[in-house]
């Protein structure tokens, strides 16, 4: 099997002259935790709540939740939207460790965002866990 087959798959089509169709598929292993998920499934909701200014982000970096490499993309945001949601996309994307999850939310209450730690504690305001 090639990769091209690999990463194609056919379609077959009703009602057109044509009787397949190629349709290119990228495939993205990005590792992830349980802890990952919380952060993405929220992730509209903390973009409009939590601030990666005023220390965050260099608190993360030192508690070696994120690399100094995301450390500087992250600063590298125009705005304070691009710099959240780069921050965020870093966080849910990551395979966080339960220490580095921990770590995160210290970061939050030591930069005084206590509520942003208090709703992920909370799942969102869920009353469980749950998983990806």
């Amino acid at each position: 099997m090639s990769l091209n087959s690999l990463l194609c798959a056919e379609v077959p089509l009703r009602n057109c002259s044509l009787t397949h169709i190629l349709l290119p598929f990228t495939f993205v292993l990005a590792p992830t935790s349980e802890y990952s998920c919380v952060i993405g499934r929220h992730q509209k909701r903390l973009s409009e709540i939590i601030q990666p200014d005023f220390g965050l982000v260099h608190q993360l970096l030192s508690r070696d939740v994120i690399t100094y490499r995301d450390h500087e993309e992250v600063r590298a945001g125009e705005s304070i939207y691009s710099r959240t949601d780069r921050l965020l996309h870093r966080l849910s994307s990551a395979a966080l460790t339960s220490s580095q999850y921990h770590e995160l939310l210290s970061a939050l209450d030591y930069t005084r965002q206590t509520h942003v730690a208090n709703f992920i504690r909370g799942n969102g305001g869920s009353s469980f866990f749950a998983l990806c």
